[in-house]
């Protein structure tokens, strides 16, 4: 008797221990969510003017809870044809123009503008941007008319008992060309242009939101001190010429598409892992041996660019299989390394506000708005 007493204690002992290190895991989980959540609100200042962030996710979107879906809808502004030839000695692509199905949804955008002349000024800003693209090219910059993706409705819930953020973005085609002239007229007409929320855009301004992009802040891992990898951006960018900037910043495009599927499905995790590896020239073994966790936080906009996107954080792990040298050696033979950046910068995590701080006039608007809620949700003991 006195044995079996024994062992159905020494069981109960173990069922009880296991319990219980649920119930203080879970606890210590809502306590770091709790905090994270009051870091990223509280941060002591408000997002500058000209950005807004729509939604935060602590400390990261649950895979389940960011969806990606593809419309049928198709939006091309015509590149004028007096720029054909000199553009296409230079392998631009041309393509038709395709807004009939657009029509309504123009009238709507340009009527809540107060304009109702929309065809004359979506010509007008067609030729000052062909015009700029082929002084860019004669000037020896790179210049692109590759397929983009729009933004043509935006849904977010929330989900659970901690509300945790759901987000689901379905998305049109368009090109760089098309991008540029609608970021031609919004510099024209910012001034009219109120957002208050998603509504506004699901309503009015989806013709704007002709790019997606995703911006990254890359956390070094080195077993020592984590430090953040800042990027100083090239004079052949078309935005944020010479500024400090993300890790890597990487438009969201079709060619982001899940390989693990057999048939059609966007995917955000890609066009990460592709900015990564063209950017940064972190190839995709490394990722899978050596990144050790990444997500997206929050909704964002750049209101002076009227350009939306996600922001994300990624964890690489530096150790004797990729060292901080082969990283260097990696970054230098990366595939976009000199289009988009002439340099970059590591900073221990525990000075990066100071590095902020000292400069902040040279670091572009998102670089400074977006580190600051990444650090929110390191203080809070995420992304370690």
């Amino acid at each position: 008797m006195e044995i079996f007493l024994l062992i159905a204690g020494a069981i109960l002992g173990v069922i009880f221990s296991e319990y219980w290190i649920k119930i203080k895991r879970n606890i210590l989980n809502k306590v770091r969510y709790k905090k994270a959540v009051k870091n990223v609100q509280n941060l002591g200042f408000s997002p500058e003017p000209g950005f807004k962030y729509f939604d935060h996710a602590i400390p990261a979107y649950e895979r389940n809870h960011l969806k990606t879906e593809m419309s049928d809808s198709k939006m091309i502004i015509e590149i004028p044809k007096e720029f054909a030839i000199h553009l296409n000695s230079s392998n631009f692509i041309f393509r038709k123009q395709n807004i009939s199905a657009w029509e309504e949804q123009l009238k709507k955008t340009f009527n809540h503008l107060g304009i109702d002349n929309y065809q004359s000024i979506l010509k007008e800003s067609a030729y000052e941007v062909a015009l700029q693209m082929q002084k860019d090219i004669n000037y020896g910059l790179q210049r692109f008319n590759g397929e983009m993706l729009g933004v043509k409705q935006i849904h977010l819930q929330r989900i659970g008992e901690d509300e945790q953020s759901s987000l689901r973005i379905t998305f049109y085609k368009t090109d760089f060309f098309t991008f540029r002239v609608f970021a031609n007229i919004y510099q024209k007409y910012k001034h009219l242009i109120k957002v208050k929320g998603i509504q506004d855009l699901n309503s009015y301004y989806t013709p704007f939101l002709s790019s997606f992009g995703i911006s990254n802040y890359l956390i070094i891992d080195d077993g020592k001190e984590d430090k953040v990898l800042f990027g100083y951006r090239s004079n052949n960018v078309s935005v944020d010429k010479n500024k400090i900037h993300y890790s890597m910043n990487e438009a969201f495009s079709l060619k982001d598409v899940d390989t693990t599927e057999n048939h059609f499905k966007l995917s955000l995790n890609t066009c990460l892992k592709r900015g990564l590896r063209e950017e940064l020239g972190i190839a995709s073994d490394i990722q899978d041996s050596n990144l050790e966790k990444f997500g997206f936080m929050s909704l964002l906009m750049d209101v002076n660019r009227f350009e939306l996107g996600l922001s994300s954080y990624a964890r690489l792990r530096i150790d004797e299989s990729f060292t901080l040298s082969d990283f260097k050696r990696a970054y230098h033979s990366a595939q976009d390394s000199e289009l988009e950046t002439d340099g970059l910068s590591l900073i221990k995590i525990k000075d990066v506000p100071n590095f902020v701080k000292t400069n902040n006039l040279e670091m572009s608007v998102g670089a400074r708005n977006v580190i600051n809620t990444l650090l929110a949700r390191y203080k809070a003991g995420y992304f370690k």
